[in-house]
């Protein structure tokens, strides 16, 4: 049962990531004037691209959401928290494009930063597998 969800745990991680990828691709080719050097990736969310960008960014986080409770045992307690909080910001940044102003800014930073927190709580988890 483990092996199972570990492979649909990864499964979603993986379409999530996934699509979210090829959909920023498509919106940056069809966002006019937009460049990766100049504009922030917020800017997809609105104009024409904002319909596929922002329903991208909620699918990601709606799987990361997914995966990481079904994954409360293999996580344990505190990553999971961190992974929910992260895919649940990324919800909102799709629910709350960059012209809600505060709204999406709260968003973004609970994405980003308990996206961080998450990937530093699996490094030193894992960390602790390896001795």
């Amino acid at each position: 049962m483990v092996a199972a969800n570990q492979l649909l745990i990864g499964s979603l991680f993986f379409v999530g990531a996934a699509q979210f990828v090829l959909a920023m691709i498509i919106a940056e080719a069809r966002y006019p004037g937009y460049s990766i050097a100049n504009n922030a990736i917020s800017d997809l969310g609105v104009g024409r691209t904002a319909r596929l960008f922002n329903a991208s960014v909620m699918v990601f986080g709606a799987a990361i959401v997914c995966g990481a409770l079904i994954g409360t045992g293999l996580f344990g307690p505190v990553p999971t928290l961190f992974i929910v909080l992260a895919g649940a910001g990324a919800v909102g940044v799709g629910i709350f494009p960059e012209t809600t102003g505060r709204r999406h800014l709260r968003c973004a930073l609970v994405a980003f930063l308990f996206g961080g927190l998450s990937a530093i709580a699996a490094v030193f988890f894992l960390s602790l597998l390896t001795y």
